[in-house]
């Protein structure tokens, strides 16, 4: 077989694998290739396949191909993934000997390929470059705890003006030039004015700002000296900008058709001011003239009221005249700039402010080079420049791959492009301009927008806009609301459209995938009254409790699809993740979902490790050890779970030794306590702090003083503590005393150090993260927390600034704002709102199946809820689905509002299980208690009689979803490995004698007469276990939920059977009926069932079947009506006790408990 054949069986295979646009972009032939890949949309297939085919193709082998991805972790992913499309195809190749022998050589070479992060690549260029960069080949990556020094060193150097210190660190002109500095009048005042701390955490800003654009410290020399002439640069087009917009004001007052010419004006005091305005500016004015206009304007219209005034308003783009004015006046900054250019004394303070940094900048400069250390953006440099010098190198490759570009830097696009500068490389870009979220970071959004041009002029430039993450309704939605944000391109720079994305209707699962009852767009809206006043904290609780009670009636209940079993199953508290724009919103969530309503939670990626009370008992520990005089150290750690001591005895100790000396009344009293803190100082002394926490974290016993769900965590930042000490020493030495101290600053300074990740992938807990944690990621339930915040708050201290060098703060000494300020923020505002909506993007297409808004009502201007309502995807709606908890905590939350969303069922419940209406018919009460508070009812707690409770009966579920109903298959299922299992049900999977039980009870079911019918029916198709359902009910609710199991029969018959593990008369009198009564319903609107034969099953008697009737109702539009009246009573109220069942309902003992709390 020719080449050219075996080429178009390899192209036939891509095209049964891939969708269209996909297989265009992994065939291109073209040198720039730019793929649009939007959320979910297989980027990383098309990746993988993109690499595979220049390998199986011979168009590059597989060390010649450049493949660099975002975090380390996609690059395993990337390598993980085309290692195994190339072992998939390979059997497939067989007749193709040359794809076969390509694809062989590739895997055996894959190991050794270039499939890393860019910094990765970067340090393997300097390795493999050797001596042909001036760069010490023994050089490492700065440790953070040697960039602290450093940064402290330099602060204490500007605090006392030590020239000696400068002179030291630097050699030639620079050493002439840092010392000058020191006594240069100018910066004794700027650090007078921000103190040395603050120019050092600007310099530190300044600094990283430059370095990702590729500078170097004497460019911001050059910076300073040119300072006049960049300034001007920036307000040129700012200015030019304001022209038109000053033009626009001066039409829409005083053209033909303004607002001057169109009303009378009336003999008012507004009116005759007006009249003035209209004969002095009523005629084309030259632009040197718009800015008098304006003064004059907004002195015309200063304090307007009455009638006049409103009719003014209603011509106006704001809503009122006040509004408008102040707009105006908030630009007036540019009036100034324009006529007298910028003030001499803000361009002195900036252009010293810029030496100091340079001066900071070449002080670490001669550090890192005089110890052998390079910074990450050291290695961009260093690799870039081996690749200038050595074309060799950057010749080896054929293919450059990159993925999330769009969250690349100048830095690193330099990089990019020195590898495929000589032409010969083909150049393959995938990312999406809607999920650029990294502006602080520097990622430069324009330089993927530039790369689109050009390879729509010269390349190939292919959109992905399949999606196979997201349901058709809640995709529809999402399309709706961007579409609407960006229905004039992406931004004021990107004028890119948006390009929804499309339902894969061709997948042989797309059908099924949509048949899930979870709604696909929720939004929980707090509404305060008129006339309160809530502050943020009060609004953030309030929210998170409203949020709150809408998960808990949805866990259990609704049903998601289930990726990876490719079926739609019940909902987990794993389903849903919760994500905010930022983390000041993860206290309230704790506080209220967590130790409120008691939700499992992980916070991702918490910044919060300095904080956590075990941290500063390390750190106490350590501060004792190394100074025996340090007795607050030590009675920290005698009343730490460290120590042994309970919190009584530790008190009585340190309450026996006032006015001693603490060590020796521990040496009296507690002598092993003593013995060992002793041991410890030896140990810390000679062999240093990590050696002492190392010891600490082997102690078992130390966990068991945690309370159970605080000890994943606790371990897992205590083995943190141990890794963080060991990188100070293994660069700074093993002094215990330096340890220490290092450790106890970053605690006193709150640095932001990630706790450590305590939490598997199949643990039943809900996950808050931030959404740039989020990225990447997907979930079947989302929920974006937060809606009602603009995130616009500005910082008051000294700024660095990409455009001006520095926006100064008022510790110049003058009045308001600086210009430089004003003119920072409004370049900054637009950047900031745009990237705030692609936040927004990137959040709402994490969702699989739903997406939840939550937040409180009358939002900002530019928040996420704000967004969504100009568009018309939020509306105010006026019922009530959900009550916050009424139980007696620590900190008490203020009266709350309602939930508000859109239902289809006005005034009624939105949605309505079987277990929810059954509740609620048993006693209103009850199902308050329930569905309202999500109190966990008795009879829901795990049985200590029979054992197992609601896991036993979740597990049983599980094996009648997947069994074949045969012994043998039994026998299979309860052999499977524990890993199989869901997280909450892996606790009772090894005990043996719930498995026994289990067993003795599904054997007994397949001997019983019905339960004889069950393999056939699997065998024939017919039999469908757990089918979810979402059947509306006119003038009523959503009918949810899943059916155990149910077959079809004659004539459209239909027979439903519940599984039960509860012993008759363990559940409320009639209460299983009314469920299958319930199901039975949803199956004859939802399958136009002709009838349906209703029947429990009780697991724990044999398999007995119990037969259901639907008496006491009358047929079923008797029933239907019915829970169309519980609905509408369940939403509003109120819920009164039906006290004739107390007696025998399981659920008393805790509806009592529950009456004591409220009274109390």
């Amino acid at each position: 077989m020719t080449i050219d054949r075996e080429i178009a069986s390899l192209t036939d295979m891509v095209n049964s694998a891939t969708l269209p646009a996909q297989k265009e972009a992994i065939t291109a032939e073209e040198s720039l290739v730019v793929v649009s890949a939007g959320a979910g949309t297989g980027k990383t297939w098309t990746l993988a396949w993109r690499f595979v085919w220049a390998v199986a193709t011979g168009r590059a082998r597989a060390g010649e191909i450049l493949t660099l991805t975002f975090t380390d972790k996609a690059a395993t992913e990337m390598a993980e993934r085309i290692r195994l499309l190339m072992e998939g195809l390979l059997p497939k190749t067989k007749e193709l000997p040359t794809v076969a022998a390509a694809l062989r050589e590739g895997l055996e070479s894959l190991e050794d390929s270039y499939i890393s992060t860019i910094h990765s690549f970067s340090s393997r260029v300097i390795r493999e470059s050797g001596l042909s960069l001036d760069l010490d080949p023994a050089s490492r990556v700065v440790s953070a705890p040697e960039e602290d020094l450093f940064w402290s060193q330099m602060t204490d150097c500007l605090d006392r003006l030590d020239r000696r210190w400068v002179g030291r660190n630097l050699s030639g002109e620079v050493r002439d030039f840092g010392i000058a500095l020191m006594e240069d009048p100018m910066t004794l005042e700027l650090l007078e004015n921000y103190g040395p701390s603050g120019v050092v955490r600007f310099a530190r800003g300044l600094m990283d700002i430059s370095s990702s654009r590729g500078d170097r410290p004497e460019d911001l020399l050059s910076w300073a000296e040119e300072l006049d002439e960049r300034h001007e640069a920036v307000i040129a087009p700012l200015i030019a900008a304001s022209v038109e917009e000053w033009r626009s004001i001066h039409r829409m007052w005083c053209g033909p058709r303004g607002i001057l010419s169109g009303l009378t004006l009336g003999d008012t005091k507004l009116g005759i001011r007006l009249a003035g305005l209209r004969d002095r500016w009523c005629e084309d004015i030259d632009e040197d003239r718009y800015i008098d206009f304006l003064r004059d304007l907004c002195e015309a219209i200063k304090g307007a009221r009455g009638k006049l005034a409103d009719s003014i308003a209603s011509l106006l783009p704001e809503e009122k005249v006040k509004d408008h004015r102040e707009s105006i006046l908030s630009r007036s900054f540019i009036w100034n700039l324009a006529e007298e250019g910028w003030s001499q004394r803000e361009l002195d303070l900036t252009r010293g402010l810029l030496r100091l940094v340079a001066l900071c900048w070449f002080c670490w400069e001669s550090r890192k080079s005089g110890r052998g250390l390079i910074a990450f953006d050291d290695m961009l440099l260093h690799a870039g420049r081996a690749l200038e010098r050595n074309r060799e190198y950057a010749g080896r490759f054929k293919e450059v791959l990159v993925d999330e570009f769009q969250d690349t830097n100048g830095l690193q696009d330099r990089l990019i492009r020195s590898v495929v500068s000589d032409g010969d490389a083909r150049l393959f870009l995938v990312g999406d301009l809607k999920q650029s979220i990294y502006r602080f970071r520097h990622a430069d959004l324009s330089l993927f927008g530039s790369y689109i041009s050009k390879a729509r002029k010269g390349g190939r430039y292919v959109s992905l806009d399949v999606s196979f993450r997201t349901r058709d309704v809640l995709l529809d939605r999402v399309n709706r609301l961007f579409g609407h944000i960006w229905r004039d391109g992406l931004g004021a720079t990107l004028h890119h459209r948006y390009e929804s994305l499309r339902p894969p209707v061709d997948q042989p699962w797309h059908g099924a995938r949509q048949d899930v009852s979870v709604a696909p767009w929720e939004n929980i809206i707090l509404e305060a009254g008129e006339d309160e006043k809530l502050s943020a904290e009060d609004r953030r609780d309030r929210s998170a409790s409203l949020l709150a009670a809408k998960l808990t009636g949805m866990v259990g209940e609704e049903t998601i699809w289930d990726k990876a079993e490719s079926s739609a199953r019940t909902m987990r508290w794993r389903d849903v993740a919760i994500l905010v724009p930022s983390r000041t919103l993860f206290p309230s969530i704790q506080r209220v979902l967590g130790d409120l309503w008691g939700i499992p939670l992980h916070f991702e990626k918490n910044t919060g490790y300095y904080a956590r009370t075990e941290v500063q008992d390390c750190v106490a520990l350590l501060r004792c050890l190394f100074d025996r005089e340090d007795h607050l150290a030590l009675a920290g750690y005698i009343c730490s779970p460290f120590s042994g001591l309970s919190l009584a005895d530790g008190s009585r100790l340190l309450d026996r030794s006032a006015g001693k000396d603490l060590s020796e009344e521990l040496r009296g009293q507690y002598p092993e306590i003593f013995a060992r803190l002793e041991r410890w100082r030896e140990i810390g002394l000679v062999q240093g702090a990590s050696r002492v926490m190392e010891e600490l974290v082997a102690d078992g016993a130390v966990l068991d003083r945690f309370a159970e769900w605080k000890r994943r965590g606790v371990a897992a930042n205590l083995r943190r503590t141990v890794d963080l000490l060991r990188e100070y020493e293994s660069t700074l030495g093993n002094g215990l005393s330096g340890a220490a101290s290092w450790l106890g600053e970053a605690l006193r300074k709150r640095a932001k150090e990630e706790e450590a990740g305590a939490v598997g992938p199949d643990e039943d807990v809900v996950r808050v993260m931030t959404v740039h944690a989020s990225k990447g990621l997907e979930f079947p339930v989302v929920v974006v927390a937060g809606c009602d915040s603009n995130g616009k708050g500005f910082p008051s201290s000294l700024m660095p600034s990409a455009y001006l060098g520095a926006a100064l703060s008022r510790d110049d000494g003058g009045n308001g704002d600086p210009i430089s300020r004003k003119v920072h923020r409004l370049l900054e505002e637009t950047a900031e709102k745009e990237e705030s909506e692609r936040l927004f993007y990137v959040a709402c297409t994490r969702a699989r199946d739903c997406l939840m808004l939550s937040g409180s009502w009358d939002p900002p201007e530019d928040s996420w809820f704000d967004m969504a309502i100009r568009s018309g995807e939020v509306d105010k709606a006026s019922d009530v689905d959900g009550d916050p908890p009424e139980r007696s905590i620590e900190r008490s939350l203020p009266e709350r509002g309602p939930i508000v969303t859109i239902s289809g069922s006005p005034g009624g419940l939105e949605r309505i299980s079987a277990t929810s209406w059954a509740l609620y018919r048993h006693c209103p009460y009850g199902w308050r208690l329930r569905f309202r508070q999500g109190l966990d009812l008795t009879w829901e707690q795990p049985d200590g009689e029979t054992g197992g409770g609601p896991d036993m009966g979740s597990l049983a579920h599980w094996i009648l979803a997947r069994w074949d109903f045969s012994v043998d298959g039994l026998e299979k299922l309860l052999s499977s490995e524990r890993s199989l299992l869901p997280g909450d049900l892996r606790p009772i999977w090894g005990d043996r004698e719930t498995k026994d039980r289990l067993r003795g009870w599904l054997v007994d079911l397949i001997s019983s007469e019905e339960g004889r019918k069950l393999r056939p029916l699997r065998d024939s198709g017919y039999l469908m276990r757990e089918a979810p359902f979402r059947v509306p009910l006119k003038d009523g609710p959503l009918l949810v939920g899943a059916v155990d199991v149910m077959w079809p029969g004659d004539d459209g018959a239909y027979s439903i059977r519940d599984y039960k593990i509860t012993l008759e008369g363990g559940a409320p009198e009639g209460l299983y009926e009314d469920q299958l009564r319930f199901y039975g319903l949803a199956v004859t609107l939802g399958m136009d069932a002709s009838s349906v034969d209703m029947a429990l099953w009780r697991l724990r008697e044999r398999g007995r079947s119990e037969k259901v009737f639907l008496s006491p109702f009358e047929d079923w539009e008797g029933l239907a009506e019915e829970i169309r009246k519980d609905s509408l009573e369940a939403a509003a109220g109120p819920w009164p006790k039906r006290e004739d069942r107390c007696e025998s309902c399981p659920f008393f003992r805790r509806c009592r408990g529950v009456d004591r709390l409220s009274r109390g």
